[in-house]
């Protein structure tokens, strides 16, 4: 995460504690309990191209995802790879735009690739792959159908 995206999220959380602490409506409340929740979640799991000393991410299943994104045609679609499904649905939720993720069991050494379509559209995802390249083939693919992504300009 860089400073520009810690000093937002830091507004953010600032803003939610005055919305618990100044609102009427026990709604308003509600909501931004739930979102300080999700953000005290998404920061304690973290991204695995950010992975910590104390998580178990190998380093050949690091550089495997970097490969990939670095080589994708749709690395400004990129949205990030998880090993926690909630926390990978929270992040494609959040989207205005088409964006894909990686999903990643990390014991089992399984792959998917899941896609938003968009705002109030459907998430799709691929079958559990062992390889990363496997899962990959499938987006692209996919993007024969629904051309969704966008792609980057060389």
């Amino acid at each position: 995460m860089n400073l520009l995206e810690k000093a937002r999220l830091i507004q953010e959380i600032r803003d939610n504690l005055k919305q618990i602490e100044h609102s009427d409506t026990l709604i308003e409340k509600a909501k931004a309990t739930y979102r300080l929740k999700e953000i005290i979640q998404i920061c304690s799991q973290p991204n695995l191209l950010q992975a910590k000393k104390n998580t178990t991410v190998l380093p050949e299943e690091k550089d495997s995802i970097l490969d990939i994104v670095q080589t994708s045609e749709y690395k400004q679609s990129y949205c990030g790879a998880y090993h926690n499904k909630q926390m990978l649905l929270s992040q494609l939720n959040k989207c205005n735009a088409p964006q894909w993720a990686i999903l990643y069991q990390t014991n089992q050494t399984f792959w998917q690739i899941w896609i938003n379509l968009g705002p109030h559209r459907s998430i799709i995802y691929s079958d559990w792959y062992r390889q990363l390249k496997d899962a990959y083939t499938w987006l692209i693919e996919q993007q024969q159908f629904f051309l969704h992504l966008k792609k980057d300009l060389s």
